[in-house]
């Protein structure tokens, strides 16, 4: 066993084919018949923190890729937005103006919450604890 009290050994091809179903499946039971494991020991392994850490990097993968891809659609996006800002009917213009100031927003909370992660994590690894 490894200091952290997890098995260091490699996942199995069945655990990855475990992950592959879960990012894919509605449910663990889905998941588990996906993968043809029992659901018994899909819950088992989602215990483990090495295989939680492989389905967090894969949905992380995931989420990375949706993200490069929401990003090339935003210069579009944002260019739909500016042109419905001279739209004729008032309600489109402001729906368009309201769209624009609440992404704004959200953007500049995600960013002001990742400097803040940033800022804790670096100081919690910091301490002798985490060394």
């Amino acid at each position: 066993m490894a200091e952290n009290g997890t098995d260091s050994k490699p996942l199995t091809a069945q655990q990855h084919r475990a992950i592959a179903a879960l990012l894919t499946s509605k449910n663990i039971k889905e998941a588990a018949k996906a993968a043809d494991v029992p659901e018994r020991t899909l819950w088992r392994w989602k215990s483990d923190m090495r295989f939680l850490a492989a389905l967090h990097a894969a949905e992380g993968a995931i989420v990375s890729d949706a993200t490069r891809r929401l990003l090339q659609l935003s210069t579009k996006a944002i260019d739909e937005l500016e042109k419905l800002l001279e739209y004729p009917k008032a309600e489109v213009r402001l729906r368009a103006a309201q769209t624009v100031l609440d992404q704004l927003f959200i953007l500049r909370d995600l960013n002001n919450s990742e400097s803040r992660f940033a800022v804790l994590e670096t100081a919690l690894y910091a301490t002798p604890d985490h060394e």
